[in-house]
This record gives C-alpha cells, sequence and structure tokens, in this order.
C-alpha cells in the first residue's frame, strides 16, 4: 500500500485559439504514461459560465473513447466577474495502453473563444472530488485523512484572469505543480498535487502575475484501491478466508485436507469452513 503518484511530464494544457476552432475545438497526440490510472481531462474556455453550454465532450485513449466516471463544472466567481465556463472529467484508464495518440474534443454554443484543454494523470483511482468557487491568487487549503498512507490529492484551478506561468511559494509536505497553464486571453489552468498525511496538512502556493482572478478549484482525492469510487478496498485484498481458502495450495503431506488448508507458513487457515455459509 502505498500513496499514488502523479505523472507531471505528462500532464500539460493546450491552448485553442477561436479564429482556428470555432466552437469546435480538438486536441491528439496525447500521452497516456505507463502506469497511469486515472485521467483527468478538462478545459475551461474564455467565456461567462452563464452565456455558453458545452454540448459535446469526448477523450479517446487512442482506441475507445471513454466514458467520465466523474465531472465537475465551473464555479463562483463575482456577479460582475463570473466565472469562466469549465468541464472537468476524470477517467478510469486502468484498462488503456501507454500510448501517444489519446485525443480530446469539445463542442460548445455561443461565440468563438479561445480555451485550454488540459490533461494530467495519476497512478491511483478516484475516491472522492468536490469543487469550489474562490477568488483572488493565494491559494491554500488543508487536508487530513486517517488513510493518508494510501492517498493523494489533486488541486486544479481554471482561472478568469491572464496568469504568469509559474506558481510560486510551494509549501506543506510534497506538493508539487502538475501543469502551469500559459496566459491565453483570460482562460487558464494550473494543478499541484500532493501525498495525503493522517494528520492534519496545510498546503499554500500562490500564482505571482496577472491580475487577481476569480477561479473554480476542483479537489480529487486519489487513492490505491481496487475499483474507482469504491472507498479505497485495496488491490490485494480478497474477500476474507473463503478466498484465502480457495487461492491455497499448500497441503502439506499428514495433514488433514478434508477440512482444512494451510498458509505457506504451515498455519492453518481459521474457520474457513463458515465463511460462506449457508452456501458452501
Amino acid at each position: 500500500m502505498a500513496n499514488p503518484t502523479f505523472f507531471p511530464t505528462e500532464s500539460t494544457y493546450i491552448s485553442t485559439l477561436a479564429v482556428d476552432n470555432n466552437t469546435n475545438k480538438a486536441a491528439g497526440g496525447l500521452t497516456i504514461p505507463i502506469g497511469a490510472r486515472s485521467a483527468i481531462v478538462g478545459i475551461i474556455i474564455d467565456e461567462a459560465e452563464s452565456l455558453i453550454d458545452i454540448t459535446g465532450f469526448t477523450f479517446s485513449d487512442g482506441s475507445n473513447t471513454l466514458t467520465a466516471i466523474s465531472s465537475s463544472i465551473g464555479k463562483g466567481g463575482r456577479s460582475s466577474t463570473p466565472a469562466r465556463t469549465m468541464l472537468l472529467n476524470v477517467y478510469d484508464i486502468t484498462d488503456s495502453a501507454a500510448t501517444t495518440s489519446a485525443s480530446v474534443s469539445c463542442v460548445h454554443t455561443s461565440t468563438t473563444k479561445n480555451a485550454q484543454f488540459f490533461i494530467a494523470f495519476c497512478s491511483g483511482v478516484l475516491s472522492h472530488s468536490i469543487s469550489v468557487g474562490s477568488y483572488g491568487d493565494l491559494y491554500d487549503f488543508d487536508f487530513y485523512s486517517d488513510n493518508g498512507s494510501r492517498e493523494s490529492i489533486m488541486c486544479v484551478r481554471t482561472q478568469d484572469a491572464s496568469q504568469a506561468t509559474d506558481l510560486s511559494g510551494l509549501s506543506g509536505g510534497d506538493l508539487q505543480v502538475l501543469i502551469e497553464g500559459a496566459g491565453l486571453a483570460s482562460a487558464n489552468v494550473n494543478a499541484v498535487g500532493a501525498s495525503a498525511a493522517s494528520t492534519l496538512q496545510e498546503f499554500f502556493y500562490t500564482n505571482t502575475g496577472g491580475s487577481v482572478t476569480a477561479n473554480t478549484a476542483t479537489f480529487l482525492i486519489f487513492n490505491d484501491g481496487a475499483e474507482p469510487l469504491t472507498g479505497g478496498i485495496p488491490a490485494n485484498i480478497g474477500t476474507g478466508v473463503t478466498e484465502e481458502y480457495n487461492s491455497s495450495t499448500n497441503l502439506p503431506s499428514g495433514r488433514d485436507f478434508g477440512t482444512k488448508r494451510y498458509q505457506d507458513d504451515g498455519d492453518i487457515i481459521p474457520n474457513y469452513i463458515h465463511t460462506d455459509f449457508p452456501d458452501r
């Protein structure tokens, strides 16, 4: 059991200009790295959320178009400075092969606008997510988990103002930068990731350029479980003694193999016969 890791080298943003892409936007040649089990894929469009609708969003792992297991949309902002249009999806890519031919596309209504796609990866599966509206250019959040040795957290911020490309003042455990979107009009993105801790941990970072900005912060928690959104059942845990019995092949000579099975160290697996009662 271990904290899931992120892939900063393959995590990136892709700018699309209105004059090139109109209301249909696409990007290809994206890399899915070896060992990634979750893909965090989204778009921020330079338009107030109330004035535009995203009518189609697809992500392909290079072989298949995948279905999102979680979606978040833009939040918050001021009435005079509403949040930019944002969509963030999480995909389970456990069965996807490593590739350099993944792709993403988006169709939206209203006028043509600049936008940025973004993509990031994690070796764990999604456990929980939440999005909140925020304002400013100093960012911090606290995180606590009593299962911290198996969890990691990512924070993705989509912003409504042109920002510098460097996040600075990082503090708190192993906080690392995953995405630093470039200053494209007023639709930008950044993302950071860190391992969870079993004690209350504060993470802090700042954006040193651009104007104070409305932003949507999406927090994603990943664990080392077998399946996404299951509360983190470890991948190497079976269904109890019955599973251990069924998989056991260690039957030492002279033992009673009619009613007992044995672990590799010779100890009897306890009470296996009762674990599937009354269907044994």
